[in-house]
């Protein structure tokens, strides 16, 4: 397939590799944002085949190797589930070539997005090229996940002391990613007992889960000063602590012109991303082959909750 670029000349068009996004089957299945014959997909990795006219100059050539998301819900005619996907230059991630593979490149973008968008923009944190002077705690709720992942492995780029939540089979994973210390997210006493392992200093935390009550939990595990919570879902009911304040992380904004202040920042993220690869790489990954015809049924296993401390792959190529 071929989409040419009317109306949007200021934007590249690549194809490759392509990754499904937890968002994605929650569009399909519980949204009505995605209507019959649109175009679904976030992650993608791939090469630059055609550049707009006004995308010239913009640090993306022909034949570069790179990766990005779209939403699809913004566009219905451009999403990563089919054979070519536009973006704009500054939503692009240029990578070295024969660093990654495809399918390692599109893990990427938008957990990689969520999380720096999460720690350095919503809850000000210190970012990897200027790191804390002390190390402050923070906490990742859902370390497992893959913006769970990135986030660990960004706090800890970042100076930060890092306590997560994971079942118990993925601790040492995670540990390896960077975390200082890992709780069982389902022991009832894991607030408490993080909150005693900070002695009350946590003040920060990013929700990966955002949904049930991990942001109540992640709450509770703060101490008296209370702080904020970035969560990667809908800011929903009262969490229950007074002092404790709950941001939503948008991730699609920052790929939005009209959002200047969320473009311009995570246009920098995109820039400084490569110099952070040897770091970054290493998230386990689920490969699907056989191209588009499994989507389906890699998006059937994410709805059904089996993904854990992985990455779901779909090989186009």
């Amino acid at each position: 397939m071929f989409y040419p670029f009317k109306g949007i000349p200021s934007r590249l068009q690549l194809k490759r590799a392509y990754t499904p996004a937890r968002a994605d089957w929650k569009f399909l299945y519980f949204t009505d944002m995605v209507k019959e014959g649109n175009s679904i997909g976030t992650d993608f990795a791939g090469d630059v085949v055609q550049i707009g006219e006004n995308a010239n100059g913009k640090g993306v050539e022909l034949d570069d190797f790179v990766a990005g998301f779209v939403l699809a819900h913004s566009d219905p005619a451009n999403a990563a589930f089919q054979g070519y996907v536009k973006i704009r230059p500054e939503s692009t991630i240029v990578l070295p070539k024969g660093k990654l593979s495809y399918e390692q490149a599109a893990t990427l973008a938008a957990a990689s997005a969520t999380a720096a968008q999460g720690l350095f923009h919503r809850l000000k944190l210190p970012q990897p090229w200027l790191p804390a002077k002390e190390p402050l705690p923070v906490l990742i709720w859902g370390g497992s996940t893959s913006v769970g992942m990135y986030a660990i492995k960004l706090a800890k780029l970042s100076g930060l002391l890092v306590a997560a939540t994971a079942s118990p089979r993925n601790h040492d994973l995670l540990k390896k990613f960077g975390a200082d210390i890992v709780f069982d997210y389902r022991d009832p006493e894991a607030p408490r007992l993080i909150k005693e392992w900070s002695h009350g200093k946590i003040t920060s935390a990013l929700d990966a889960i955002s949904e049930k009550d991990s942001t109540q939990l992640c709450a509770k595990a703060f101490g008296e000063a209370g702080g904020k919570i970035a969560s990667v879902g809908l800011v929903l009911g009262d969490h229950g602590v007074a002092n404790v304040e709950v941001v939503q992380i948008q991730v699609g904004a920052g790929n939005n012109p009209a959002r200047p202040t969320e473009f311009a920042l995570m246009s920098e993220w995109y820039r400084r991303l490569p110099q952070y690869l040897s770091e970054l790489n290493g998230i386990p990954l689920k490969v699907w082959d056989g191209g588009l015809d499994g989507v389906s049924e890699a998006l059937d296993y994410m709805k059904a909750g089996k993904v854990s401390a992985e990455k779901v792959i779909i090989n186009i190529a």
